[in-house]
């Protein structure tokens, strides 16, 4: 009789150190730390594909810190994606030749960012193997043209690869300010912005006043009408709420405007719009897993970095 009352408490013990295991894990996932696999190049060269991420979700947030969030396509459909944030509430963003404006002032990069190139070489044959060792990504030759490659490279290895012998021009590829694009978001699209020439746009700031016009109402509609639960009539070229005529409107919540490291793919504020930050899940702070498929092996020198 003690034998079995033995065998049962140890069945007990364990069990109930296992529960308690799994409440403790549920607990720490839901209140402080959760992890995250990346399944695309938007942040490379910050984080690569495939990569798994611990996401901290007690971090203090600022400008520069890489996040988790979710974005809503129609109120059932929720997403979790991973980008930077390079504006808060309050500030105003612009986008010159690429170059990113934060109240007038260049973006203070934190990393070195992905841009498309444009590369001419003497060689159809130009060491492709280069490519691959650096982890550079291929881009399909747009235009047949024998010997260029258009490549995502940042400014510190396209310097590197300009020194090269077999290299006649390298360039970033660009789109010219006025010229409309089909990628930045369509309600901003009637002031032929694009992903390279875009605002400036003041990103909205909890009980912070906006002038709202006929004219600017299009890049807020979204928010004020997804977030804001405010229906906004337009009539005659004027604004009206429950048909009342504004001029203004007074916001009651906080957004922010992130982007990809990989700057020339728009799926990115450029492209959805303003992100509400209470949305936001977490700060990325750590690479827990890294794996190349090309090499079929680990990049062990990821695992574990700390993403800044």
């Amino acid at each position: 009789m003690k034998k079995h009352n033995t065998i049962f408490n140890i069945v007990a013990n364990w069990f109930i150190a296992i529960a308690i295991a799994i409440l403790i894990s549920y607990f720490i996932k839901t209140l402080f730390i959760d992890t995250y696999k990346i399944n695309n190049r938007l942040m490379e060269p910050t984080i690569l594909n495939n990569e798994r991420l611990c996401i901290n979700k007690i971090a203090n947030l600022s400008k520069g810190s890489v996040i988790l969030f979710k974005l809503y396509k129609g109120k059932k459909n929720e997403i979790n994606l991973v980008k930077r944030i390079v504006a808060e509430p309050g500030d105003t963003l612009e986008i010159k030749k690429k170059i990113v404006y934060i109240n007038k002032k260049k973006e203070n990069g934190v990393c070195d960012y992905n841009f498309t190139h444009r590369i001419m070489t003497d060689d159809l044959l130009f060491d492709s193997i280069f490519f691959k060792n650096n982890n550079i990504y291929v881009k399909n030759n747009k235009t047949n043209e024998l010997g260029v490659y258009y490549v995502e490279l940042t400014d510190t290895l396209a310097k590197k690869i300009k020194k090269l012998k077999n290299i006649i021009n390298i360039k970033k590829v660009s789109t010219d300010k006025g010229i409309k694009s089909s990628y930045v978001a369509p309600e901003i699209n009637n002031n032929y912005w694009n992903t390279d020439n875009y605002g400036p746009i003041i990103i909205p700031k909890k009980n912070h006043t906006l002038n709202i016009s006929y004219h600017n109402y299009e890049i807020y509609k979204h928010i004020i009408l997804e977030y804001e639960n405010i229906k906004i009539v337009r009539k005659n070229k004027k604004l009206y709420v429950d048909n009342k005529l504004i001029t203004n409107y007074t916001f009651k919540n906080n957004y922010c405007f992130v982007m990809n490291d990989n700057r020339d793919y728009s799926n990115d504020s450029r492209q959805f719009g303003f992100v509400p930050t209470r949305n936001i899940i977490g700060e990325v702070s750590y690479i827990l897993f890294s794996f190349n498929k090309k090499k079929s092996s680990l990049n062990k020198k990821r695992i574990f970095k700390k993403v800044k």
